[in-house]
């Protein structure tokens, strides 16, 4: 007798879409992954044990740890991404032995101690379940169809062949079945207008028919899923009739991040100050928590040499955070009430890594839960259909529309950029056609998704971003051949950015102009210091300059793990200059072999992390870094035209109108037809561009002021040095034109932009600190919100 038949959908929020679909009532629906461990539960008779998800990340962890150390702990997630390569594509691990590598060596031998440990416990992985259900499924007799897989893999093609040869019958669904559908594409100059023209253009489509149904694709959804809620927050009021489909990492979430941080038992401000614990609404909580604390502590003293199991240690933390008075009195809101069932449901998940882990001591167990917090993702609430759907790329699969709007689809986007995992032989993922492997498997896969986008709506607009920095960017290839259109042709519903109105608002009532001119006293001016920053931030926002600069605000930093920014940014400009005093020439780089090269470069990248204090832990990554960063550096170097390095990090001062600048240039080159070139160097992702040059108010007046200061220079180029970029930047005459509206020499620049910067210099001694932004995106960097009456 045949069973029901069963509709397979490669993702959960398929399955949902499509049990709420009325034409599929009657047939039962269930993601692969649930069918087949449901399957393996009711019909395997072997004995073994299935790992969930965070048994089996423990399991590579502790291989991993106790093979190359804990250090290498990071890896973790890359290794069981190889695994399941491996497993699904139905590779042996022996051919691996022809395409030797230390990657692979590793790997190997990772893989055999994994093997080893499930053998002696008779352990299964769920990517394993297609091949191991083989035996189990001869005589099942069903009908299946698989519906929107976009590709299966090796395994999964084995299990659908034998589930033919039991009988059964075997069924592929497209439900994106659209047939004549309208594409557009339209471009945008910035990613924030390009969310916010969709956000307008869904309220609208709301407004008009209160029952359509709108798609919105994000390739890189979890990167942005912040922005755009903020965004449709904005336009849209709120977000109810939204679905955003990817969560967020659970241990972000704040009641949680305060029930770990509970759990360390050490006395931060952020236990302290925390809002989820008893007494936390009536003020009442410092004291109590710090008595808490030290109880806690010292019973913690006395089993902290403990080795317990990870489900004595759950009983533990579930007692500390109840002795705490955790969630605390407050009226918890639904996404805190799911979190608190979430994290109840982990504390669970904990205990089964008994399997796992043998007995560990408190601050082990932590750091497992901790983990695990860390690989859980967090939806608020289950996924439900909604008027608005925000999708992934692969989770719009199979689902259809009335209108479908996929963004981001630019050249460098997508196709996505090709990334193969280190502990399989680049040859063998190509030969296969792994995911991610190559350009032209990216390409055919985004292709494949792209074609499925078209059939999934009757109106469908594709986007992009057409400029990033400093250069203009082409539509991806995927979709150069539909139709562009305006933003103007679209019907969007009026909407006037927050901070926009609250800058119109604000030069409507800056009539009160006398009130921000706050002339010098006779002695004040001589106890000002500033270099470039002081006419940057005077253009920017004068009362910014009058902040920083008088009243000595400073604006708050952000504390940062392991080496910040700033500091990156001055062991690079530490090592170059060692460097360059020793080199000298272009001549001489181009000379050295590549051992003596070699060594110049790691005693410069020695010298630079000895004048910073680098912890211990970090000194070894980050001089590695370094070595790199300046080792791909170099290279550029040896292609420019020959010069001789004046100057580094040079000290100059200059008068600009009333006031004394002093100024730090990187860099000074003298070039073969004698011109002197100024050069800046950047470890930001971004360049200054043309723009920000000029103007009554220039955005950057940086360059400008070096180029004041040293007038005899006739050049002007940026360096830039990062891990995502290394290029040489020179600055054309043509660039400065552009600003110029003209063409233009080197004297009338010179002339033009002292001329400005002095104009800045005199409105900044005058006294003038009102606070007109240049822009409203100066508001929103702005720090000083709390001192400036009318900030945005």
């Amino acid at each position: 007798m045949q069973k029901e038949s069963i509709i397979l959908t490669p993702n959960h929020r398929l399955a949902r879409h499509l049990e709420s679909l009325t034409s599929w009532h009657g047939e039962k629906i269930l993601p692969l992954s649930t069918w087949l461990i449901n399957c393996w539960q009711e019909y395997a008779a072997a004995p073994q044990i299935l790992l969930n998800s965070h048994q089996e990340q423990l399991l590579w962890q502790l291989v991993i740890e106790e093979t190359l150390g804990k250090n290498f702990s990071s890896i973790t997630d890359t290794v069981i991404k190889a695994h399941e390569l491996l497993v699904n594509w139905q590779i042996d691990i022996a051919s691996l032995t022809d395409y030797e590598s230390e990657d692979v060596s590793v790997f190997k031998i990772l893989y055999n101690k994994f093997k080893e440990q499930c053998k002696k416990k008779k352990l299964i992985m769920a990517c394993q379940l297609p091949s191991l259900l083989i035996p189990y499924l001869q005589h099942y007799n069903t009908k299946i169809t698989f519906t929107s897989f976009n590709e299966y893999s090796p395994q999964l093609k084995l299990l659908i062949s034998a589930l033919k040869k039991s009988n059964c019958i075997i069924c592929h669904n497209d439900p994106n079945n659209y047939k004549n559908s309208t594409y557009k594409k339209i471009s945008f100059a910035k990613q924030h207008d390009e969310i916010t023209t969709i956000a307008r253009f869904a309220k609208q489509l709301i407004s008009h028919d209160p029952k359509v149904t709108i798609g919105i694709v994000v390739p890189n959804l979890t990167a942005l899923r912040s922005k755009i809620i903020r965004i449709f927050n904005d336009v849209l009021g709120n977000t109810e009739n939204i679905n955003i489909s990817a969560g967020t990492v659970f241990s972000s979430q704040p009641i949680i991040s305060h029930a770990l941080e509970l759990l360390s038992l050490k006395a931060t401000n952020k236990i302290l100050l925390s809002p989820y614990i008893h007494g936390a609404e009536a003020g009442k909580s410092n004291q109590a928590c710090i008595n808490v604390l030290q109880k806690e502590q010292d019973h913690y003293a006395q089993v902290k040499n403990k080795k317990l199991d990870n489900s004595d240690w759950a009983k533990t933390f579930a007692q500390i955070l109840q002795t705490f008075g955790w969630p605390g009195e407050n009226n918890l809101n639904n996404t805190e009430s799911t979190a608190i069932e979430r994290f109840t449901k982990l504390l669970q998940e904990l205990t089964t890594t008994n399997l796992i882990a043998e007995k560990t001591s408190y601050t082990q167990a932590l750091q497992t839960l901790h983990h695990m917090a860390d690989h859980t993702i967090f939806q608020s609430e289950h996924e439900t259909e909604s008027q608005i759907n925000v999708l992934g790329t692969l989770e719009a699969a199979g689902i259809n529309f009335d209108y479908l709007w996929v963004m981001g689809l630019d050249q460098e986007s997508w196709p996505t950029t090709q990334a193969p995992n280190p502990f399989i032989p680049i040859k063998i993922q190509k030969k296969l056609s792994l995911p991610h492997s190559s350009a032209e498997r990216e390409l055919y896969f985004c292709e494949t998704l792209t074609n499925r986008f078209k059939r999934s709506a009757k109106n469908i607009f594709f986007s992009y971003v057409n400029q990033i920095e400093d250069h203009s960017i082409e539509p991806s290839t995927l979709i150069a051949d539909i139709p562009e259109i305006s933003v103007d042709n679209l019907d969007l519903a009026a909407f006037i950015e927050p901070a926009k109105k609250i800058y119109s608002n604000q030069r409507t009532i800056k009539k009160l102009d006398d009130d921000y001119f706050l002339p010098f006293a006779s002695d004040e001016l001589i106890h000002v210091h500033g270099g470039s920053r002081l006419i940057e931030l005077q253009s920017l926002c004068p009362f910014r300059a009058f902040a920083e600069f008088r009243l000595r605000a400073k604006e708050s930093k952000q504390l940062e793990l392991g080496i910040n920014k700033l500091k990156r940014g001055i062991l690079v400009h530490t090592t170059l200059e060692n460097f360059w005093q020793k080199v000298e020439t272009h001549q001489n780089l181009c000379s050295l072999n590549p051992e003596t090269l070699k060594k110049l470069i790691k005693e410069s990248v020695g010298y630079a992390l000895s004048k910073e204090n680098i912890p211990q832990t970090l000194h070894s990554l980050e001089q590695k870094c370094l070595i790199r960063l300046l080792s791909s550096w170099l290279e550029v170097e040896k292609s420019r035209p020959p010069f001789q390095v004046m100057a580094t990090e040079k000290t100059i001062e200059t008068t600009i109108g009333p006031l004394q600048i002093k100024l730090r240039i990187d860099r000074i080159d003298k070039l073969a037809n004698g011109n002197l070139l100024l050069i800046d160097y950047k470890t930001g992702k971004k360049l200054p561009i043309a723009f920000d040059w000029f103007g009554k108010r220039p955005k950057n007046p940086q360059l400008p002021l070096y180029c004041v200061a040293v007038d005899n220079a006739q050049g002007f180029a940026f360096a830039q040095i990062n891990i995502e970029s290394i290029k040489f930047k020179d600055i054309s005459l043509d660039e400065f034109a552009f600003g110029m509206q003209a063409p233009v020499n080197w004297h009338e620049l010179i002339t033009h932009w002292r001329e400005i910067l002095n104009d800045l210099a005199k409105d900044f001694v005058s006294g003038n600190a009102r606070p007109e932004p240049l822009s409203p995106q100066v508001c929103k960097q702005c720090e000083f919100g709390l001192i400036c009456r009318y900030t945005c």
